[in-house]
């Protein structure tokens, strides 16, 4: 996603916690994935950082399509 971005000159996507659900011991993360003028993905994970890469992965799959025409 990073590379995408800054291939067209973009900024940086901007990560946020959305939310944060579930026990101590087994966690569940909501992170939101924004880039400037595309819009928010979001993806939940045990950690954050995997719930980043899913919402990054969800975002860069839109992103593509949108670029491709394919719905």
């Amino acid at each position: 996603l990073h590379e995408w971005v800054q291939g067209r000159g973009l900024p940086l996507p901007d990560y946020r916690l959305a939310g944060r659900s579930g026990p101590d011991h087994a966690p569940e993360f909501e992170i939101a994935v924004r880039v400037e003028g595309e819009g928010e993905a979001r993806a939940k994970g045990p950690s954050k950082r995997v719930a980043e890469q899913a919402a990054a992965a969800a975002m860069l799959k839109r992103l593509r399509s949108k670029e491709s025409g394919t719905p």
